[in-house]
This record gives C-alpha cells, sequence and structure tokens, in this order.
C-alpha cells in the first residue's frame, strides 16, 4: 500500500472524485471514510502521535486515563462504567497476548472503554483515536473552515475503504475499527464520525503498543485497506467557493459543532460573509 496523492485545481474536480468513491461491490457496511486536513503537509497522525508518548503501552495509556476518569465524572456529572481497574486491565491485556487475543477483543468486552475514549478525543485530551468521518463534505468542511490564518498552499482531503478484516501480519500490526453507533458527544452524529486506532506488539511480543497511522496503512503488504490511502488535494484559494457551496448544503459549523460559539460564528459568515 501507498498514499495515491491526486493534485486538484478546482472545488468541483474534488466534488467529482470523491462522489464517485463507491462502497465495495455486496460489501456496502464498508464504506470509505474520509478526513479533511487544513494542510497539505500534515499527515494522518493522531494527537496522541502528535504528543511526546510516542511510545506507549495500551496498559499505560490506560493507567493515565484512570486516572483523571474521577475528577471528570465529579465536576461534569459524567459516568462511564469502566469496571476494570488498572491492575485488571493490565492482566487482562496479559492473557490476550498469551492466548492470541487481539486488543480490539479485549476491548470490545470493556463497557463503556470506547465512549470514554472518545470523550477525551472530542475534548482534546492525547488520543489514539483518528478521527473520520463517512460524510466527504464534512471531511471537506474541516480542511477549509480555519485556514486562513496559517496561509498553507492548500489542503488535503485523505480517504480510506478499509477491510473487514485487520492486517495481514497481525502479530506485528493490527489497524482497528471503532463506531458509529456508540453514546458520545452530539458532535459524534452530527459529524458522522467514525475512528480508528492502530497498535503492534513490542519487541519481546508481550506488550500491545500504540503505532504510527501511516506505518499500517502504508505496510508493504496486503494491508488493512482495500486499495491504497488517496489523498485530495486543493488550493487554498478555493477557500470561498468550498464553503459557500457547503453552506448551501447547511454543512456549516453550527450543523456540525452544535455549540453557541459554532452558532455564532455561522450567523457572522452570513451576515459579513467568508473571510
Amino acid at each position: 500500500m501507498s498514499i495515491q496523492e491526486i493534485p486538484l485545481d478546482r472545488w468541483s474536480d474534488l466534488k467529482d472524485h470523491m462522489q464517485r468513491l463507491t462502497p465495495v461491490p455486496g460489501n456496502p457496511n464498508r464504506q470509505w471514510l474520509f478526513r479533511g486536513l487544513a494542510n497539505t503537509h500534515w499527515d494522518l497522525r493522531t494527537t496522541l502521535e502528535r504528543s511526546d508518548f510516542t511510545q506507549i503501552s495500551l496498559q499505560q495509556y490506560y493507567t493515565k486515563i484512570w486516572a483523571i476518569k474521577p475528577e471528570i465524572e465529579n465536576r461534569f456529572g459524567k459516568r462511564w462504567e469502566l469496571s476494570l481497574s488498572t491492575d485488571d486491565f493490565e492482566e487482562r491485556m496479559r492473557r490476550g497476548v498469551e492466548l492470541s487475543a487481539t486488543p480490539d477483543m479485549v476491548l470490545n468486552n470493556v463497557p463503556g472503554i470506547y465512549e470514554y475514549l472518545v470523550y477525551l478525543r472530542h475534548h482534546r485530551f492525547p488520543s489514539p483515536l483518528l478521527d473520520w468521518t463517512t460524510d466527504p463534505f464534512v471531511a471537506s468542511f474541516c480542511a477549509f473552515d480555519e485556514i486562513a490564518p496559517c496561509k498553507p498552499d492548500g489542503i488535503c482531503v485523505y480517504a480510506i475503504l478499509p477491510r473487514a478484516g485487520q492486517s495481514s501480519n497481525p502479530a506485528e500490526r493490527l489497524f482497528c475499527l471503532v463506531g458509529p453507533r456508540m453514546k458520545a458527544h452530539e458532535r459524534h452524529d452530527r459529524q458522522k464520525c467514525w475512528y480508528t486506532y492502530c497498535v503492534g506488539l513490542d519487541a519481546s511480543y508481550d506488550t500491545w503498543m500504540f503505532l504510527r497511522h501511516e506505518r499500517v496503512l502504508t505496510a508493504v503488504d496486503d494491508g488493512p485497506l482495500y486499495s491504497d490511502v488517496i489523498k485530495f488535494t486543493l488550493p487554498a484559494r478555493e477557500r470561498w467557493a468550498v464553503l459557500t457551496d457547503l453552506a448551501s448544503m447547511n454543512v456549516n459549523r453550527y450543523s456540525l459543532f452544535g455549540s453557541e460559539d459554532s452558532l455564532i460564528g455561522t450567523l457572522a459568515r452570513q451576515q459579513f460573509g467568508i473571510s
């Protein structure tokens, strides 16, 4: 697998390309996933990958999110079941490795874990989850919404079509999908979100570590995707045309975020135009 970059000149070109992407024949549940970025030079990295913790095991990460859970629940009245203590989680993961169970098999049996991870992701805690959307127009909005301050040459929209299974060599790396049906922030539904995370066994083959997405998605074997990763690029000068067109489709800050700030920002654009 590799990243196939497709440079385009006009918004209409990008719309045509994205609308021609269809699910796998006979498997409509395998949908294309899209991710928009406000700079063509940015790659597929999670907020955890962009932090200083580039090498961290699932057990180490669980210990960190377990430690902050009581304060979040006390301050905001939220609750996540998470029945496993840090010791229980470490034991569950250790036994999973011994039994050749993949991390997603373990996490799927921890009630509330994905809802909690998605909550933290939406509220900017360093996360191993990479967020995607099944709607290419949502991804395009995210790419073009706030590019003016950094003035990049252009934006990019990534597109992937995941396989039903994992990497051809799960002992070394694993690509996992999360979503879409879960109890989460309303942005999850508004933005038609899915999430992915990548893991692999460490050198001693006894601990699962989070891996960089691009290392897994561009594996030289069959990999976790039906086709190459596609990276569409578009000049920043198309911003006005894109956001104007998306506004006519009711794709705007308020429709995607639902907050007071996003409503005021949307109304400001209606009154003063796109800046």
